[in-house]
C-alpha cells in the first residue's frame, strides 16, 4: 500500500526571503486572481533573467500560506537538468518514500489527488521536455493548481501565460526627486542602496542619476539590486558613468543566493546555455542592433551568419525564452528589441568568438541598403510612411555609420549618410548627421567616387538648412567639381541647385539665376522632371523678389 501524502504541517517550509517585495503589488494581485480562478489550472510566469519571477512566485506562495492557510508546495528545480528527475523531485517535496512499489507518477498524482493545493515549480526553463509530466499530473489531481516560473512557455494545452515585465522607470523628462521616487524601479534601488549606505540622501541632485541608472538597467530588479549594492563605494553619478560596462559593474559576490543570481552575467549565462548552437548564433548576431530591429533585418543577419535553420523559428524561440521582446508599432508591424543588459552580453560573446566584424558588416550593409531604398521615396507621395519606417532605425543608422568609419569602411558610411540626409533633416538629426558626414568626408579626402559626391551634396544641404552658408557653398562646389570630373550629371544638377539656394540667401540673384538655369538645362537633357521643377521654382522665387512678377508667373 502506498504511503499517504505528508500533512500540511510536515511539508518543507518555504524558503525565507529577508527583503520585502517592492513594486509588484498589481502583479501580485493579478497572479493571485489567476490562482483563485477554478477554470485555470496551469499558470506559467514568464520573463527574462533577473526580472523577478521566482521572487514574485515565492512571495505569492508565502502570502497564501500565512494569510489564507493554503496548502502550498514550493519545488525549486534550478539544479535539475534531467527531465526524468522532474517527478521524483516533486515526490521529495511531498515527502513521498523512495522505495514505494507504485511508479513515481502514480504516487505524486495520489499525493495531490485530494488536495486543494498550489504546486509552485520554480525555474522550469531547462526542463521543457518534462512538460508532458505536468499535463499528466494535472489530469490526475483535479484540485491542484500549478504555478510555474520559466523563461519560456511550456506550450501545452490549458497553459495560462503571465509575462512579467521589468519594473517601470521614470520618464526622461521627470527631474524632481518627488516625482522620480514614485517609480517602482527607483523605489527598489533606493531601498537596496540604503541597506548598504543608510546615510544616502535622495534629493534633486541624486535622484536624476538614480533614475537614469534604472532606465539604463531596463528596470530589471536583479540588475537594479546589484547596482544599488555598489552605492557603498560609488556615488550615483559615478555609478552611472561606469554603466558603459554594466556587466562588470553588476558583479560582486552576493552570498546566500543561487549561483545563477550572484551576478547579472551568471543570470544571463544560465539563459544562454539553454539555447541550441543555432539559437545562440542568432542571439549573438542580434546584439549588434541598437534600438530594436525588424524581422527582415533579423533574417538578413541570420543568413549572413551562415546559419542553416529558419530565422523565423529561431527568433520565435528567443522570444519564447524572454531573450527578445516583441511589440507592435503604430503601423501594425511587429518590432523586436533586446534589453540592453542582454545585448551587452551578446556583444561580449560576439567578440569572444571572433564574430563581431562579420556581424557589424552585415548590420551596416543592411542599413545602407535600406537608406538607398528609402531615398527616392522621401520625395514621393508616400514620404510620411517612409519617414515613419526610418524613425525607429536612427540608433541603428548611427551605429552603422560609426562602425563603418572606425573600421575603414568609409564607402559604406558615405553611401548610408548620403542617402538618408533628407530623413535626418526632417526628423531632427541634422546636427549629428553633419558630424558623421564631416568624419566620412575627412577620411575619404582624395577619393573620386559617386558616394563621396552624393555625401558632399548631402552635407551641403544639411549645412544650408542650418544657414551655415559658407560651408554649404564650399561643399556644393566640391560636389559640382567632382560630379563634372566623374560625369555624374544627376549629382551635378543637385550641386548647382544647392549653389543657387546659397546665392539666394546672400541676395546674389544674378548668380542664383545662372545656377538654376544651368541646372534646369541639364535636368531637361536627362529627363529629370523633378529637378526641372525645382529649378524653375527657384527662378520664379528670384523673379518675385526682384519684382519681375510676370516672369515669376511664367516660370510657375
Amino acid at each position: 500500500m502506498s504511503a499517504q501524502p505528508a500533512a500540511l504541517s510536515s511539508l518543507p517550509r518555504l524558503p525565507t526571503v529577508l527583503t520585502p517585495l517592492l513594486g509588484r503589488e498589481s502583479e501580485l494581485d493579478h497572479l493571485q486572481g489567476l490562482v483563485d480562478t477554478p477554470s485555470i489550472r496551469l499558470i506559467t510566469l514568464t520573463g527574462p533573467a533577473g526580472v523577478g519571477k521566482s521572487r514574485l512566485a515565492l512571495h505569492l506562495a508565502t502570502t497564501l500560506v500565512k494569510e489564507f492557510n493554503r496548502d502550498v508546495i514550493f519545488v525549486p528545480l534550478a539544479s535539475i537538468r534531467d527531465p526524468g528527475l522532474f517527478l521524483p523531485t516533486i515526490g521529495q517535496a511531498l515527502g513521498l518514500p523512495a522505495d514505494a512499489s507504485d511508479t513515481i507518477d502514480e504516487r505524486v498524482a495520489m499525493a495531490l489527488e485530494k488536495r486543494q493545493a498550489l504546486l509552485v515549480l520554480d525555474n522550469f526553463e531547462q526542463l521543457l521536455d518534462a512538460a508532458p509530466g505536468v499535463v499528466a499530473l494535472l489530469a490526475h489531481s483535479s484540485g491542484t493548481t500549478v504555478l510555474i516560473t520559466s523563461q519560456a512557455a511550456l506550450g501545452i494545452a490549458g497553459e495560462q501565460l503571465y509575462p512579467l515585465l521589468p519594473l517601470p522607470t521614470p520618464a526622461p523628462d521627470q527631474t524632481a526627486a518627488e516625482a522620480i521616487l514614485q517609480s517602482d524601479a527607483v523605489a527598489l534601488f533606493v531601498a537596496r542602496a540604503k541597506a548598504v549606505k543608510p546615510a544616502l540622501v535622495i534629493d534633486d541632485e541624486t535622484a536624476g542619476p538614480i533614475a537614469e541608472i534604472c532606465r539604463r538597467l531596463d528596470g530589471l530588479p536583479l540588475a537594479i539590486e546589484l547596482a544599488a549594492a555598489r552605492i557603498n563605494i560609488l556615488s550615483p553619478n559615478a555609478l552611472l558613468a561606469r554603466l558603459s560596462n554594466r556587466l562588470q559593474v553588476l558583479g560582486g559576490d552576493r552570498r546566500g543566493v543561487p549561483d545563477r543570481l550572484r551576478t547579472m552575467r551568471h543570470a544571463i549565462t544560465w539563459s544562454y546555455d539553454l539555447l541550441t548552437s543555432e539559437q545562440q548564433v542568432l542571439f549573438r548576431y542580434l546584439s549588434v542592433f541598437a534600438g530594436g530591429f525588424t524581422l527582415d533585418a533579423a533574417e538578413e543577419l541570420y543568413l549572413k551568419s551562415g546559419a542553416n535553420q529558419g530565422a523565423i523559428e529561431t527568433l520565435s524561440t528567443l522570444v519564447d525564452h524572454s531573450l527578445v521582446q516583441v511589440f507592435t508599432q503604430s503601423s501594425g508591424e511587429n518590432r523586436f528589441l533586446m534589453l540592453e543588459t542582454l545585448r551587452e552580453y551578446g556583444l561580449e560573446q560576439l567578440v569572444l568568438l571572433g564574430e563581431e566584424p562579420d556581424a557589424r558588416l552585415a548590420h551596416a550593409s543592411w542599413f545602407f541598403q535600406l537608406a538607398e531604398a528609402a531615398e527616392p521615396q522621401l520625395v514621393e507621395s508616400d514620404q510620411e510612411a517612409w519617414l515613419n519606417r526610418l524613425n525607429p532605425e536612427w540608433d541603428n543608422v548611427r551605429a552603422a555609420a560609426n562602425w563603418s568609419l572606425s573600421n575603414g569602411r568609409q564607402d559604406m558610411a558615405l553611401r548610408l549618410l548620403g542617402a538618408i540626409w533628407r530623413f535626418c533633416s526632417i526628423r531632427g538629426h541634422a546636427t549629428e548627421t553633419r558630424v558623421l558626414l564631416d568624419r566620412a568626408l575627412a577620411v575619404s579626402t582624395g577619393e573620386k567616387t559617386a558616394w563621396r559626391t552624393r555625401a558632399l551634396v548631402a552635407a551641403g544641404n544639411l549645412a544650408l538648412g542650418q544657414r551655415d552658408l559658407d560651408m554649404a557653398r564650399s561643399l556644393f562646389e566640391q560636389a559640382r567639381d567632382l560630379a563634372i570630373e566623374q560625369d555624374q550629371v544627376k549629382d551635378e544638377i543637385q550641386a548647382l541647385i544647392g549653389l543657387a539656394k546659397v546665392a539666394v540667401n546672400h541676395s546674389d540673384y544674378a548668380t542664383a539665376i545662372d545656377f538654376h538655369q544651368r541646372a534646369a538645362s541639364l535636368a531637361r537633357e536627362t529627363g529629370d522632371q523633378r529637378a526641372v521643377g525645382i529649378s524653375l521654382g527657384g527662378l520664379a522665387y528670384v523673379a518675385y523678389f526682384q519684382g519681375r512678377l510676370d516672369d515669376a508667373v511664367g516660370y510657375w
